[in-house]
């Protein structure tokens, strides 16, 4: 991991960033993520649109997991995706 990296936002100053990583891709595939509504640039950050919540997040594992492939991130953010693969643990709550 290059140091400086990974996002920092939503962290208190000075606290570790190892352990997250922004996926790496080539200036055509991510004029194609940027196109399809997917991805976008904001503050000189790339952000991923998670399609469960419609909330915009930082393009990191830090939000989003890691495919297996390690090359690209799921879909949906962690939060997001807890839900759906465990429904069972939140069936109780009220979803706004």
């Amino acid at each position: 991991m290059i140091p400086g990296t990974a996002s920092t936002r939503g962290r208190k100053p000075g606290s570790p960033v190892a352990g997250y990583f922004s996926p790496a891709f080539r200036a055509k595939q991510l004029a194609l993520r940027i196109t399809k509504g997917g991805y976008r640039m904001a503050d000189g950050e790339l952000e991923k649109r998670c399609p469960a919540c419609e909330e915009w997040w930082p393009a990191d594992t830090e939000f989003f997991f890691s495919l297996r492939n390690g090359a690209d991130l799921h879909s949906y953010c962690k939060a997001c995706y807890s839900v759906v693969r465990h429904p069972e643990r939140y069936a109780n709550e009220v979803r706004a």
